[in-house]
């Protein structure tokens, strides 16, 4: 017969008992809503890619060291002193993107695909010429660039060895009851899925009782949202040679993400055990402000080159989230099936997005259109959150994600060819894994086409990338967790309409 003994947590403990855990329940308390906070999260918030306008990512978002497009603007604002006319552009685009999942540490896979229809960019320059001197354009910006897409979907099947149980066992111990976390230890003690039996603050699970146990797993991921930035410049054209320009950038951050996970002792290889259901939301809003500056020389009629620095950005974030577990077991060959739901937490903290800086070189083709290169780099490792009651855990974090991530390069390559009033575009971008651990490159390949008036220009692009990453349902204090691979196709079609006054 299995016996579960729940005491009544919040009834207050003799204080001479509770003084030496006094530290630990803190740990405990933060620890449950700080976590939300990990490496994979600095990671995504760091690995922008701007898209905005369909002529930028046609050529492969090559276009900083050209300029006169609006979505070049979020690379190089240099850029904003080369238009010779006031316009107004709006970009809609659809986001197709499929996410093969396997187990490394077991066997099972799945493939999902996520559609979304996107705003990517609305703009706006307004340019002046002055009357004397030899300043050719003094131009104002203001608009819309979309910096990351995060909607993705994707599941994980297969069977493993390991449980998230263990998880919630090295998170509890030497916890008294009253001192476990809202969001994991407490529901998974009030439903039986760890219990100190021995009442020695030593928990355990019914894994314990079969370490080598493999059983069914799934997890079921659904994730939405975006940073997007608002930025307002200045740009000049200095006597044909030089363009300067500078922005005043407001990233925008929402990401949501709900995930179920679930283990399933089919073939009965763990006592007591039968199923749990472990349910997770995270909602994360936020907005920061940073600045760009670019400038391009223009070396001969046909050679330009470039440079831009973006300076680190502090974004407050707000988090808002729950979780749900649903523990199942035998006891006297009946099943008993427990529920716990947590209250809502909400946790306000900053992330500072690192800085980055870029070199570009282009080269016109006379009249018949461009070619043009860029190299990006960033140091992904400069990545950090700052938390206001919690030092000690963010000093951990910060020193995790230095040795996780490493410097990020990007190149990015592509072409413009003139027929008149059409346009045909092609490009490519290389990118390394922000990951220190990982080898290999991401990659993504695009192609566009436009016609381009005298009033009126329309713009269409479409861009393939691939890459690979690994995730993991849980991790563990100590030890490995679940580990699997994802693998990601995206498809991105989008169209631009622009006006010129």
């Amino acid at each position: 017969m299995r016996i579960i003994i729940v005491p009544p947590f919040f009834l207050a403990r003799i204080h001479s008992m509770m003084k030496p855990y006094h530290w630990v329940l803190v740990w405990c308390l933060v620890a449950g809503i700080a976590n939300a906070q990990t490496i994979n999260d600095a990671a995504r918030f760091a690995a922008i890619n701007p898209t905005g306008t369909a002529r930028h990512v046609g050529v492969g978002s090559s276009m900083g060291v050209m300029g006169a497009d609006f979505g070049a603007l979020s690379q190089n604002p240099a850029g904003i002193g080369a238009f010779r006319w006031s316009e107004f552009n709006f970009t809609p685009a659809f986001s197709g993107l499929s996410v093969n999942s396997k187990f490394l540490s077991g066997t099972g896979s799945a493939t999902d695909q996520t559609n979304k229809f996107l705003i990517n960019n609305v703009g706006l320059v307004s340019v002046t010429r002055p009357q004397r001197g030899k300043w050719k354009t003094s131009n104002f910006a203001i608009g819309l660039n979309r910096l990351a897409n995060y909607n993705r979907n994707f599941s994980i099947m297969g069977r493993s060895t390991g449980s998230i149980t263990q998880r919630w066992v090295q998170q509890a111990s030497y916890l008294p009851p009253d001192a476990l976390g809202s969001f994991e230890t407490l529901p998974a003690y009030v439903t039986g899925a760890i219990y100190d039996f021995d009442e020695n603050y030593q928990y355990e699970s019914d894994y314990d009782l079969n370490p080598s146990a493999v059983t069914s797993k799934q997890q079921v991921v659904s994730a939405s949202g975006g940073m997007s930035e608002l930025l307002i410049g200045l740009g000049a054209n200095y006597d044909e040679k030089l363009l300067i320009g500078a922005t005043v950038n407001i990233p925008f951050v929402n990401y949501e993400v709900r995930k179920t996970y679930q283990e399933d002792d089919d073939q009965n290889e763990i006592p007591y055990f039968e199923q749990l259901q472990f349910e997770e939301y995270v909602r994360t809003d936020g907005s920061g402000i940073h600045a760009k500056f670019g400038a391009t020389y223009l070396l001969n009629e046909q050679v330009r080159v470039g440079a831009s620095f973006h300076t680190p950005s502090v974004i407050k974030l707000n988090d808002t989230y729950t979780t749900d577990l649903t523990f199942s077991y035998q006891e006297d060959n009946n099943i008993q099936t427990n529920t716990e739901n947590s209250p809502q937490g909400e946790y306000s903290y900053s992330y500072v997005l690192p800085m980055r800086a870029q070199l570009g070189v282009g080269i016109l083709l006379g009249k018949n259109g461009f070619i043009s290169t860029e190299l990006a780099w960033v140091p992904y490792q400069n990545a950090k959150f700052r938390f206001k009651d919690d030092k000690i855990y963010e000093g951990e974090l910060n020193a995790q994600i230095q040795d996780a991530l490493q410097n990020g390069y990007q190149v990015r390559a592509g072409a413009e060819w003139v027929l008149g009033y059409f346009r045909v575009r092609g490009g490519i971008q290389v990118a390394n894994n922000p990951y220190s651990s990982e080898t290999g490159y991401n990659t993504g390949f695009s192609t566009g086409a436009g016609v381009r008036g005298n009033k009126v220009f329309f713009d269409v692009a479409y861009r393939y990338q691939h890459d690979r990453s690994d995730y993991s349902p849980y991790q563990l204090i100590e030890g490995p967790g679940q580990n699997i691979e994802n693998t990601t196709q995206q498809h991105l079609v989008m169209g631009t309409l622009g006006i010129k006054f």
